[in-house]
């Protein structure tokens, strides 16, 4: 599993909103789709916080829902609107490390693309 995140598709609105692609990649499965482009300093904030036990995409009715397992694992469940489109179990600390490492490289390329916001601010301050 991975959050895959576009490096050349970075923007910054005049009014601070950072965008780029981000989406999660399963072997061949991409939610929500594959090059999807969406909030991803508000998003990776937001993942962080709940530790991947739910994490909402800004653009779009799309969700993943975790729900930790006795084994130290994390079911994740992909919803579009109410309808759940795959379920998969991952490790949840490879789950934390994955959200940390696209944070990590979401921080790092807005730094050199010389972005400045509140949003980053706050991500920074998680990882």
């Amino acid at each position: 599993m991975e959050i895959v995140i576009n490096n050349d598709s970075f923007f910054q609105s005049g009014r601070g909103n950072i965008t780029s692609e981000i989406y999660f990649r399963f072997n061949d499965f991409y939610f929500p789709e594959k090059k999807w482009s969406d909030f991803t300093i508000v998003l990776l904030h937001s993942w962080s916080v709940s530790s991947g036990m739910q994490m909402l995409f800004m653009d779009g009715d799309f969700s993943v829902r975790g729900r930790l397992l006795i084994d130290n694992n994390i079911e994740l469940h992909f919803f579009s609107g109410s309808s759940e489109v795959k379920e998969i179990t991952v490790s949840w600390s490879n789950l934390k490390n994955e959200i940390k490492r696209a944070a990590h490289q979401a921080v790092t390329h807005c730094d050199n693309l010389g972005f400045v916001s509140e949003d980053l601010e706050s991500l920074r301050y998680y990882i």
